[in-house]
């Protein structure tokens, strides 16, 4: 299979494409195609399983995994302070 978005991130883009690397079980390709086939990382957050696997192209159980990891309840005490 080969990559049918650019590979190149446009400046703005960085920040999205660092998060999205940042999930467990996504791929740099995942991540490239989910970059340009999401409007925001909030789309992507809110979408389905299935929207996940066809616009990110991974495969259904690696899907299930992104989306459970991203609809996670996180501990506020755990992250960083300013």
């Amino acid at each position: 299979m080969s990559i049918t978005v650019p590979t190149n991130v446009p400046q703005p883009m960085q920040a999205t494409l660092k998060f999205y690397l940042s999930l467990p079980k996504v791929s740099c390709t995942a991540a490239l195609y989910m970059c340009h086939n999401y409007g925001s990382v909030g789309e992507c957050i809110a979408s389905s399983v299935t929207t996940l696997q066809r616009k990110a192209k991974m495969a259904e159980w690696r899907a299930r995994e992104v989306h459970a990891y991203l609809r996670r309840d996180f501990c506020a005490e755990m992250t960083p302070q300013k």
